[in-house]
């Protein structure tokens, strides 16, 4: 597998102003920012309604690193449910929060709107506990 297409969207970003670039697949699904895993938090519907969800790319579209590994594990023991599920860029957009996950930045929260020019700050505010270390 290449990395090329992921080393060229940063640089790309780079240019623009932001720290990463979201990924899509072939299909046009969210697949993960060229340098870290995607996650996002929405609000729940159905069985979860009134409850924050976390929504993660499918296994298929996502590194399998120990940190994304150990994020969902922590989310699922906090009580918060984990989906891995196709998902479009109209979907983040109505996003609670957008998350890249990486072990050398641990995890952090997409600030800004996904329409605006995005920057990366440091939050575990959804998954109580975090801060003791995800990589654990």
């Amino acid at each position: 597998m290449s990395k090329a297409t992921d080393i060229q969207a940063c640089i790309q970003a780079n240019i623009l102003g932001a720290d990463e670039a979201l990924m899509l697949d072939d299909r046009g699904y969210v697949k993960t920012c060229n340098s870290t895993n995607f996650m996002i938090v929405r609000e729940g519907t159905g069985a979860d309604d009134g409850r924050l969800v976390i929504w993660s790319p499918t296994k298929n579209n996502q590194m399998q690193g120990i940190t994304r590994r150990r994020t969902l594990e922590v989310a699922r023991a906090a009580g918060i449910p984990v989906y891995e599920l196709d998902f479009s860029l109209t979907e983040v957009y109505g996003a609670v929060e957008v998350s890249g996950v990486t072990c050398p930045l641990e995890t952090q929260r997409v600030v800004g709107t996904p329409r605006s020019r995005l920057t990366l700050g440091v939050l575990y505010g959804h998954i109580p506990g975090a801060d003791a270390g995800i990589a654990g």
